[in-house]
């Protein structure tokens, strides 16, 4: 006769149930959630490579341009979003066209390369912002107020070889420097236009794929230890 022996697994079974049903939804969103904040991170950095922010600091792009929204282990998905309206056409491509008024104003020159100040943009330039307002938010000492004053509203629309520009006498002293002799005393701020053709570069879905592949794995494996670590 052959011996028999029983085992009772209902206690193993138990606790393979709770590891399924707690342990590892508790690590997977762990480790979603960690790819998601990665990504942010890398994307700060990518977009640094390829937009020119004017003097702005990276923890300013990642509180402006990214969020992540968190799983838990109950909804294993978390979003990495961005936050700006504008980042679907540098996602997707298209055309941008003003939130207001007829034209859009690409900038020129130096103005490029910086971040433009209140007193440079140009429904300040052109005199049609909120003056008052403008200068209160600056919180100008009275040489400043005084000097910030006198450029208000000095710019001009200039209409040149079939284009159309903001631009200013170059004998105005806005810290910028002056365009070529050949424009004869006229500075060129602005270049207008009715709309720009955004081509598709930001490739934020290709970013936070390689974040994922790169980090998930990993996480996971740390979720998995944090969550026997902690577990009742």
């Amino acid at each position: 006769m052959v011996p028999v022996i029983k085992v009772d697994i209902a206690a193993a079974m138990a606790g393979l149930q709770r590891v399924r049903q707690d342990q590892i939804p508790f690590a997977t969103s762990l480790a979603i959630n960690h790819c998601a904040d990665a990504s942010i991170n890398d994307l700060v950095v990518w977009v640094q490579s390829i937009f020119n922010f004017r003097g702005q600091q990276t923890a300013w792009i990642k509180n402006k341009w990214f969020k992540s929204r968190w799983s838990d282990k109950y909804n294993l998905t978390a979003y990495v979003l961005g936050m700006l309206d504008y980042l679907l056409l540098h996602e997707v491509g298209g055309i941008k066209t003003p939130h207001r008024g007829a034209s859009l104003a690409v900038p020129l020159g130096t103005l490029r390369f910086q971040r433009i100040p209140a007193t440079l943009r140009p429904r300040y330039l052109l005199g049609t912002g909120d003056l008052q307002n403008v200068l209160k938010a600056a919180s100008l000492g009275p040489r400043s107020r005084k000097k910030q004053f006198a450029t208000f509203g000095q710019a001009f629309i200039l209409d040149l070889n079939g284009k159309r520009f903001i631009a200013m006498r170059t004998g105005q002293d806005v810290g910028i420097p002056a365009n070529a002799a050949r424009l004869k005393g006229i500075h060129l701020l602005y270049f207008l236009t009715p709309a720009v053709r955004m081509v598709p570069r930001l490739h934020m879905k290709e970013s936070v794929e390689k974040t994922v592949a790169r980090e998930f794995n990993a996480a996971f494996a740390r979720g998995m230890a944090e969550a026997i670590r902690t577990a009742h």
